[in-house]
């Protein structure tokens, strides 16, 4: 891969990190509007629990995902300029 490839990847996942981050306070923010405007829940009980778990679970998979794929890229792009270094 080329170093600008590199950098554009590394932006995109910068990007994912920052909307999946925004992704994991949306359960939060929607209790508290519930709590604050006393508007009906869409899902309530035990299955309503169990949708907001897994939707945490799977934002969380996501932008741990994410987090080792801009680690690993951050590595390469560090690796492809100590080479460029030493030939240069």
């Amino acid at each position: 891969m080329k170093l600008v490839e590199i950098e554009e990847r590394i932006d995109i996942f910068e990007k994912l990190l920052t909307l999946f981050s925004t992704a994991l306070f949306v359960p939060g923010v929607y209790n508290l509007l519930v709590k604050i405007f006393d508007f009906p829940k869409l899902i309530t009980g035990t299955l309503g629990k169990f949708l907001v778990i897994i939707y945490v679970l799977l934002i969380f998979i996501f932008w741990s995902r994410s987090m080792f794929n801009l680690v690993k890229l951050k590595r390469k792009k560090r690796k492809i300029l100590e080479m460029n270094d030493r030939s240069g």
